[in-house]
């Protein structure tokens, strides 16, 4: 007869106990990750409404002290409209005080950069260069002079040095909003009387296609009282890509070269990059890595990016192709289930402390579904939640 110490604890779990726990955890989040979606989608909503009724109550003040009655000078648009910390609808709100975009970002749009700040940056070239709006508007680079092409009018060629550069970005002239033809352009100007030339982008060759002459606006208080539709239903302006079609992909040069604009002493961006049109390239099962690692340090996605880490549950973006269940790691060691997959994120309950995970943080998948090892190997051996040994035996031959 064997008699057992009723004080004796035991050394590690049962596999039935540690079944019943990741079945626990399994239910929990199932329960809570919803919630949180939820609750997350709210808040950006409620977040993004202020934001735009924000703008509007600015637009509303600058039309006040308009001679025309516009809700707005011009479109931001670098290149084709001019300076765009001197005209433009962003230039507007910010030189009246009345609001900053570039501090009222929409929050659940992922891209955080637009295209047009590109522009400035000479990290891209979205449109023409009006030389028109320049040379007519008389916009000046720090040196007094009047840019003659694109290049002259981007970049420390035309803000000057570093710290114009950064100033730029700092005070708010960026936005990922976009607004609609009528409201910056107003009416397009026909360029025939039949088919598409009827609503023509490009009606006046005294300037590029998509520039100001091509319309008869901005959207003024004469617009709004002969128009056919009443004003509420006249649309301003709205959350949006990063840019059009492959405008908007942003490739290591392009990350280097704004991030040198808004900093170049080498200090990361808050969030510049995070899935702002990035070009992803599946490379491996369930792994997405578009960049080199070393580009890490300067761009916020690399591989996958972690968004937020609340209470052991880590919401990830850009981890493409990842199936329900399945291993991932961070980059510190830490391994994660995948559970809820939504359409641009995942979220993730980690196996661990993560004590090393930040926002930022890298994530990448196994191609593992989660499973717990079976065998009389597991027998008196204590192992963490995914049934790995801790106990410094040496691994367990399982099946």
């Amino acid at each position: 007869m064997t008699v057992r110490n009723p004080n004796l604890k035991k050394a590690g779990f049962t596999l039935v106990e540690l079944l019943v726990v990741i079945a626990i955890i399994g239910v929990l989040a199932a329960i809570l990750l919803p919630s949180l979606s939820a609750a997350r989608d709210s808040a950006n909503a409620s977040a993004s409404a202020s934001n735009l009724s924000g703008f509007g109550r600015g637009f509303a003040t600058w039309q006040s002290e308009d001679s025309g009655a516009r809700l707005c000078s011009s479109a931001y648009d670098h290149l084709r409209d001019g300076d765009f910390t001197k005209s433009g609808w962003v230039a507007d709100l910010i030189n009246a005080k009345v609001s900053n975009p570039g501090k009222a970002l929409d929050p659940a749009n992922r891209n955080k950069i637009n295209e047009k700040f590109a522009d400035a940056s000479g990290a891209s070239a979205s449109g023409s260069f009006n030389s028109d709006r320049w040379v007519g508007f008389g916009y000046v680079n720090s040196a007094g002079t009047v840019p003659a092409d694109r290049a002259g009018c981007q970049g420390t060629t035309f803000w000057g040095n570093s710290l114009a550069t950064a100033d730029v970005y700092n005070d708010g002239y960026n936005t990922n909003y976009a607004t609609s033809w009528v409201f910056v352009r107003g009416d397009s100007i026909p360029a025939g009387t039949t088919g598409t030339a009827l609503y023509s982008s490009q009606t006046d060759t005294a300037d590029p296609s998509k520039c100001p002459r091509d319309g008869d606006g901005p959207l003024s208080a004469d617009h709004l009282a002969n128009a056919l539709a009443t004003a509420d239903r006249i649309p301003l302006i709205g959350a949006a890509r990063a840019g059009d079609g492959n405008e908007c992909t942003i490739t290591t040069g392009v990350a280097t070269t704004i991030n040198n604009f808004v900093d170049a002493t080498g200090r990361p961006m808050e969030n510049p990059f995070r899935a702002a049109g990035l070009e992803r390239r599946k490379q491996g099962p369930g792994t997405v890595n578009p960049l080199s690692k070393e580009d890490l340090p300067r761009l916020t996605a690399g591989l996958a990016s972690l968004e937020r880490h609340i209470d052991n549950v880590a919401r990830v973006y850009g981890l493409q192709q990842v199936m329900a269940g399945e291993l991932v790691q961070f980059e510190d060691g830490t391994e994660g289930i995948a559970l809820n997959l939504e359409d641009d994120n995942v979220g993730v309950v980690l196996m661990g402390e993560g004590r090393g995970i930040q926002e930022g943080s890298t994530v990448k998948a196994t191609g593992k579904i989660a499973a717990v090892p079976v065998g009389d190997a597991m027998l008196g051996r204590v192992v963490n939640s995914l049934g790995q040994p801790i106990d410094g035996k040496g691994d367990i031959a399982t099946t």
